[in-house]
């Protein structure tokens, strides 16, 4: 399966690096997504929120020569060889499959949850601290009107 951004990769590794597009293998199972007749592999990654993503396995995939492409929805941003991301300019987030899920929060959040005793819980937890503070607070929970 192919999506759009990486459609933007193969046409930019068209018109830009001018591979045949019978030179591009579509790598549907793994990572990196793309392998070329030449040898070189593509990872494509799309900008998200001043960050892309990687999963554990497509990090125990990548070799220190494959070429990571990012794209925005305005199409190229960069590139860059996988043993080189220390030094690239967009933050990379890993993600870990098959671990428990983590709630990623700004510093107000944190300072919010630390000022009720809830940082270091779970997120159960912490969700049953936000009702009792809600509820102590506001006699009637309203999610519209509730504040911390």
């Amino acid at each position: 399966m192919v999506n759009k951004t990486e459609i933007k990769a193969k046409e930019w590794l068209i018109k830009v690096k001018k591979y045949n597009a019978k030179d591009i293998i579509k790598n549907a199972r793994g990572t990196p997504d793309f392998i070329c007749s030449d040898g070189k592999r593509y990872e494509v990654k799309f900008f998200n929120g001043g960050q892309i993503m990687f999963t554990t396995n497509q990090i125990k995939s990548m070799k220190d020569d494959d070429i990571v492409i990012v794209f925005d929805k305005d199409g190229y941003i960069g590139e860059f060889e996988w043993a080189d991301r220390e030094a690239f300019f967009i933050k990379i987030r890993y993600w870990k499959a098959n671990t428990d899920p983590k709630v990623v929060v700004t510093p107000e959040t944190k300072k919010a949850l630390n000022a009720i005793g809830a940082f270091e819980d779970t997120y159960d937890s912490i969700i049953q601290k936000l009702l009792k503070f809600f509820n102590s607070k506001n006699k009637s929970l309203s999610t519209k009107k509730a504040k911390l």
